[in-house]
């Protein structure tokens, strides 16, 4: 191994380390026994071809090949970057790592952190068409009339592979037992989690993964998109590539969660207990059931 760079770190928060090897860069990213540390691999094969590879390597950790996305590499004039970027974000601790890197990256780029529909609008009255806006797994809907006002792509880092579009994917891939999932890297559109795939990463799930754990996981490869692509977000104004990848048929909306959560008088237990631990772990949602149309929710 040549070099690595660690970011972060310490008990509670993200460690990534971008680790270059002879044959390929590597990130890598762990959680281990509740405090965030680092997994070390082995070299692995170069990987021209950016393919998603599962999840390998020690200790839980996340391997991944870390390819610069081919905007930074097309031939021609260089492209200006954004003169300001927007980051909406949900959580603060994402919100600090991410901001982080993007200073590591472009120190004099200004950053606006947002994370609600109100600082979203507000933001507006300073945004050119070079300004970039960038959402991390934030449940803000982005209006028409804001994408419209930028002069490119505002883009989604999306904490579930590209068959769970919608607001709870991790929930429905629980119920589903999916063998893989991951995050997914997108164009907004003013129909959420419709906009065209430029990033995806997949892992693999053991059979009877909790909840939580693939909600953790799923992060783990959000954080991995956001540092595959901050490079070109932070420097370069043009489009990211799109790639030949179509979002799954069934949309993880409110409503569906809501159905769902509505039992069958007639449950299994077997049934009861599947949805219990998929979409009773949904933060405010309930299980229930009506009776002579009156509705019993499930205790905790």
């Amino acid at each position: 191994m040549k070099q690595f760079v660690a970011i972060g770190g310490g008990c509670g928060h993200l460690l990534a380390v971008w680790a270059r090897y002879d044959t390929a860069p590597v990130l890598v990213l762990a959680e281990i026994g509740g405090v965030t540390g680092v997994s070390f691999c082995s070299a692995i094969p170069a990987n021209p071809n950016n393919d998603i590879l599962p999840v390998s390597g020690r200790d839980g950790g996340l391997v991944f090949p870390f390819a610069q996305s081919p905007s930074s590499s097309d031939a021609g004039a260089p492209v200006p970057g954004p003169d300001r970027l927007g980051l909406l974000c949900h959580e603060v601790m994402d919100a600090n790592f991410l901001t982080s890197i993007l200073y590591r990256i472009r120190p004099d780029l200004p950053v606006d952190v947002l994370y609600t529909r109100e600082d979203l609008e507000a933001w507006t009255a300073q945004i050119t068409p070079l300004s970039r806006l960038l959402a991390f797994c934030s449940g803000v809907v982005v209006p028409a009339e804001i994408l419209g006002a930028l002069g490119g792509p505002a883009y989604n880092v999306h904490p579930g592979s590209p068959d769970y579009p919608g607001r709870f994917p991790t929930a429905f891939a629980c119920y589903d037992e999916t063998p893989l999932f991951g995050a997914t890297l997108h164009e907004m559109a003013v129909r959420v989690d419709s906009g065209p795939i430029v990033g995806v990463v997949r892992f693999e799930v053991p059979s009877g993964s909790p909840y939580q754990w693939l909600a953790g996981k799923a992060h783990q490869a959000a954080i991995h998109l956001f540092l595959e692509a901050a490079r070109d977000l932070a420097c370069s104004s043009a489009p990211l590539r799109r790639l030949p990848v179509a979002w799954g048929p069934r949309r993880c909306t409110q409503k569906l969660l809501e159905q769902a959560c509505c039992l069958p008088v007639d449950i299994t237990d077997q049934e009861m207990e599947r949805r219990q631990a998929s979409f009773g772990q949904v933060l405010g949602a309930k299980l229930y059931i009506t009776i002579c149309g009156r509705r019993f929710d499930l205790a905790a």
